[in-house]
């Protein structure tokens, strides 16, 4: 049996809620990004949780905020030490070599994942998740 443990973060609110408004996923367009504040990210939690009546516990939200945002740098960190792999002859599964993806779409994939592994956004969303933990 297998069990793809990737695909179980799909349809919790928690996690549909943090992709929707985490850093990661706000600034990867950078021709229609949004940089949102943490008031911005603790009032688009409010009016969710306002709107849902019944909604997941603060913890929960936050904890599916962090696993989140750990998946987002996990896979930066995966694609910056497998872009540059030749490509799988074999095609048996990812394959994100450069060789088979415009220079464009590299170009702009490694400024965000060099941009998203830096020291002070890796510090910027910690601090975040710290804050929202103490606000919502």
């Amino acid at each position: 049996m297998l069990v793809d443990l990737e695909k179980c973060r799909y349809g919790l609110p928690g996690i549909d809620l943090a992709h929707t408004s985490l850093y990661t996923s706000t600034t990867w367009d950078v021709s229609s990004q949004a940089v949102l504040t943490l008031s911005d990210v603790i009032n688009f939690y409010r009016r969710w949780q306002t709107a849902m009546g019944e909604s997941p516990d603060t913890d929960t939200l936050v904890a599916c905020r962090r696993a989140t945002w750990l998946w987002s740098l996990t896979w930066c960190a995966k694609w910056r030490a497998q872009h540059l792999n030749a490509k799988d002859g074999q095609q048996l599964g990812e394959d994100w070599s450069a060789e088979l993806t415009d220079p464009n779409v590299i170009d702009h994939v490694r400024d965000r994942v060099e941009h998203y592994l830096s020291l002070p956004v890796i510090d910027h969303v910690h601090s975040e998740l710290q804050c929202l933990q103490a606000s919502l």
